[in-house]
């Protein structure tokens, strides 16, 4: 007893503290408190939690995303730190959760399904007389007819101005009500409200936990023969049907293997060897729709794939010739995707780095890492939760990994110094990327006039805005990147 009032005091800590420290603010060290009061709480509330692999693998997502936040204050890292706190709500449900599918499907159920949780825990309280359940019963009489009357009620005062005249004293009453608790307006009720529900949904086991624990242990690494449900009449016929699939796939894959070849040859000859020829309109046709159209091309290849070895056909005798074929697929998709990665390469250095050419790189690291996992599915038998269990998981330490990096700083660096073809982007350095690069910008502000004579007018525009924004902030908001700004402005 005295345990849950220690964790009921602490979950009311831990919805002022997210209220104190994001309210009307912007994101900084803040991030990196809260995500210690989160596993603060965890650790008292829920001590097995940390133990449990995955959940710790989170909980760590938090704190370095939190980090990268305060050091960094780059879209990214905010992405990953509020990425990580959902996530987190799902990992510290059960030990069986894994899979980044079920953990996000239980964050949003535990999320969501507070209020259902506390309609659950309330009729099992025995309070009020000794009959918890009573009194619920007449709360849901009373509750539900009066918020199905004010939501009626405000739809009809925004449809007639005159019907809602007539409420208009007592609405100026409430207002004056609201006003008299201060800073306690209604959005900062419900943004306490936000921070409780999200508390709650951390130490209270979510309505779901098990349905989701029972489908997480049901997957498995390893692919196993799949046996007919009844027995077959002539068993001939199901053998010779694999045959048929097995000759379709093989087929299948030699001409695919045989068009790639041709689609890589051509590659190697104007895209790895002679490039210097094409237009700038033909590079931005070549690098934009080509590479979207490769890397359409690379999913539907792991598609077919997924279709061929899905089910018996891994355990069909004498399949080495279809498993060949597929190595081949694989390595020529490895092929092509690099071959996006040359055309990237090629558009950088023409045009300079932008977010969404780090982005490509990015990927194309996911996709050899996914085509690594399909080389491992076909050679040693995995099913297809395997894939998506390693890639969803590959994807979600990408996106931490490149929390660890000021990309706008370094884009911006990259862009100055490189001596690109079309010259420096100025307008895409100053408005396109954050204030992080301020000081870059005010450095070699004669270099960018070289390129944009309008660098001379928005660069000292950009330092106005930032000086404008920093200037309403608090220690909450403090980071790494906005007080290196500001000192550059003082030398």
């Amino acid at each position: 007893m005295q345990k849950e009032l220690i964790i009921a005091l602490l979950t009311l800590v831990g919805a002022i503290a997210h209220n104190v420290l994001f309210w009307a603010t912007d994101w900084g060290i803040n991030t990196l408190l809260f995500g210690l009061v989160l596993i603060g709480i965890i650790a008292y509330a829920k001590p097995e939690v940390l133990r449990f692999r995955y959940a710790r693998i989170i909980a760590i997502g938090v704190l370095v995303s939190g980090l990268m936040v305060t050091l960094h204050h780059h879209f990214i890292s905010k992405l990953v730190y509020a990425l990580s706190v959902f996530l987190l709500i799902g990992f510290t449900q059960s030990r069986e959760i894994r899979f980044l599918y079920y953990g996000s499907l239980l964050s949003l159920s535990g999320f969501f399904g507070v209020p259902a949780n506390f309609i659950r825990r309330f009729q099992s309280w025995k309070g009020f007389g000794g009959n918890g359940r009573q009194l619920f019963y007449w709360l849901k009489i009373a509750l539900i007819p009066m918020m199905i009357t004010l939501l009626f009620f405000a739809i009809y005062s925004a449809a007639s101005p005159k019907f809602a005249e007539l409420f208009e004293d007592s609405l100026i009453w409430l207002e004056n009500l609201l006003s008299y608790l201060g800073e306690w307006n209604i959005g900062r009720i419900l943004f306490f409200l936000f921070g409780l529900g999200l508390i709650l949904a951390i130490v209270w086991s979510s309505i779901f936990q098990d349905f989701y624990a029972t489908k997480e242990a049901a997957n498995r690494f390893p692919l196993l023969r799949q046996k007919s449900p009844r027995p077959l009449r002539n068993p001939f016929h199901s053998t010779l049907a694999l045959k048929s699939e097995y000759r379709m796939a093989a087929l299948c894959l030699g001409l695919l293997n045989v068009l790639l070849f041709l689609v890589n040859t051509v590659d190697l000859r104007f895209v790895w060897l002679d490039y210097g020829n094409f237009s700038a309109p033909e590079l931005k046709q070549f690098v934009h729709t080509g590479t979207y159209m490769l890397i359409l091309a690379i999913f539907m290849a792991m598609g077919v794939l997924l279709y061929f070895f899905r089910k018996n056909l891994n355990f069909y005798p004498n399949n080495s010739l279809l498993k060949q074929l597929a190595y081949a697929w694989i390595i020529q998709n490895g092929i092509l995707a690099f071959s996006v990665g040359v055309r990237n390469y090629h558009y950088v250095h023409h045009y300079g780095l932008t977010y969404k050419r780090i982005g490509v790189v990015v990927f194309l690291c996911l996709v050899f890492y996914g085509l690594w996992t399909f080389f491992q599915k076909i050679h040693t038998r995995k099913t297809i939760y395997y894939l998506l269990f390693r890639n969803s998981w590959a994807v979600y330490f990408a996106f931490l990994f490149m929390t660890f990096f000021n990309w706008d700083s370094l884009i911006t660096k990259y862009n100055i110094h490189a001596n690109t073809v079309h010259g420096i982007g100025v307008s895409y350095l100053v408005h396109q990327l954050s204030d992080s690069n301020i000081s870059l910008l005010e450095a070699n502000l004669e270099e960018l006039a070289k390129h944009d004579e309008n660098a001379i007018v928005i660069v000292p525009e950009k330092r106005r805005r930032f000086n404008s924004k920093i200037k309403y902030q608090d220690w909450r908001a403090w980071n790494w990147a906005d007080a290196r700004n500001k000192k550059s402005e003082n030398e």
